[in-house]
Order: C-alpha cells, then sequence, then structure tokens
C-alpha cells in the first residue's frame, strides 16, 4: 500500500493522483544507493542476483566510512566510485554519477554513463533562494 498524501510524487498537484498511483505502480525501480566501505565491498554480491535497476553513491557518507569525512575527492573515496561504476558496467546495471559540474558530466559522459544527480532538493532550493533575494534586493 503506497501513502496517499500529496506531495512531490503527484507533481505538487500537477499529476492527476489516480494516474500517479497507476504510472508509480508500473515504474518501480529497486535503486542501490552504497554509503559505506562495506557496500562497495559487496557490490558483486549486491549485484550477482540481479534485480537492481540503478547504482548510486553516496560520496558524502562515503567519505565518512573511509574517515575522511567530507572530503568526496580524496582518492580513496574516488577509488570507492570507480570501483561502483566498474562493477555496474560488469553487471550491466546502470551507474548515477552525482556531477555538479559540466565538466565531469562530460568525464562521465565519456565513460558511458548516462544517469546523474546534478543537485539535491536543499542546494537547488538555497541557491534559487539566494538568486530570488539578490534580484529583490538589486544586487544581481
Amino acid at each position: 500500500m503506497r501513502s496517499l498524501n500529496g506531495g512531490r510524487g503527484p507533481g505538487f498537484g500537477r499529476i492527476d493522483p489516480a494516474e500517479y498511483l497507476r504510472r508509480a505502480n508500473a515504474e518501480i525501480m529497486l535503486i542501490a544507493l552504497l554509503e559505506d566501505a562495506e557496500g562497495i565491498e559487496a557490490i558483486d554480491e549486491i549485484l550477482s542476483p540481479g534485480g537492481v535497476d540503478l547504482v548510486l553513491p553516496g560520496p558524502g557518507d562515503l567519505s565518512q566510512s573511509y574517515g575522511v569525512p567530507w572530503q568526496v575527492r580524496h582518492p580513496r573515496v574516488q577509488e570507492a566510485v570507480r570501483t561502483l561504476r566498474e562493477a555496474c558496467a560488469r553487471h550491466t546495471v546502470p551507474f548515477c554519477a552525482m556531477s555538479t559540474t559540466p565538466e565531469r558530466r562530460a568525464q562521465w559522459r565519456a565513460d558511458g554513463v548516462t544517469a546523474f544527480v546534478v543537485g539535491e532538493d536543499r542546494d537547488l532550493t538555497a541557491r534559487a533562494l539566494r538568486g530570488h533575494l539578490a534580484r529583490t534586493a538589486g544586487r544581481e
């Protein structure tokens, strides 16, 4: 049973609730979010049985797991992300890259990646609010 609470799911009121339920049930995905060293080490076991539709790394939490909190560009964290990408290629499971710059997206695309997280709701909302405040204050 799925919650009938409105909000993000039905497009903040832009999608008919009954249509949303039909589509949501037809489009369910199993996404593996890997956020610790143990998950990286077990990636082949996680993907071997099949059924995973997408793999998403959590670089911030991975950095903490490797003892270098918020150093998402630390070599150990980057190696873990590459390990996930390589495992996805071996198991033919799509990999979703965290990518905040056009240059990094181009690098991932060159590696065959087609799914991207380009921001998250809190950061995007905060950035939009700061821009709005700057415009209304005449500081553009």
